[in-house]
């Protein structure tokens, strides 16, 4: 029996880290949406700039399901930096480091892992995905 999740579009190598326990918080320069949070997702493992490396997948997948069960504003730069354990991002990416702007800390939860990669719908959002089918 297949079920329908909302999804959310994570690059390769921060996705594996969610699915290995490694980062439990995602960071980003906005809050999650109220209505995804406590919500079970795909987690839908894209190659961003690793595409073409050999390490990153080809194309976007879904490896597992998560939810994300608190959203908080850094109050700072340090606060950010005091929890680079959860996190896993280095100040200096360029993409993902301390910005100027706000960031948010958002506590993700594995419900489950795939064993094998699941398709991911052809039509993805920039962020979040409508619907994704699992199983069938």
């Amino acid at each position: 029996m297949s079920k329908v999740y909302p999804g959310i579009n994570i690059q390769w190598p921060w996705s594996q880290f969610i699915i290995e326990a490694r980062k439990t918080v995602e960071t980003r320069t906005y809050p999650i949406p109220p209505k995804y949070l406590n919500v079970e997702m795909a987690l839908i493992e894209t190659p961003g700039l690793f595409v073409n490396t050999g390490q990153a997948p080809s194309t976007a997948q879904i490896i597992g399901i998560i939810k994300f069960t608190k959203c908080t504003k850094y109050k700072s730069k340090s606060h950010w930096l005091k929890d680079e354990k959860r996190h896993l991002v280095k100040i200096d990416d360029a993409q993902f480091g301390w910005t100027n702007g706000p960031k948010w800390a958002w506590e993700v939860q594995i419900i489950h892992v795939f064993t094998s990669p699941i398709s991911a719908p052809k039509r993805k959002g920039i962020v979040f995905t409508t619907k994704c089918v699992v199983g069938k």
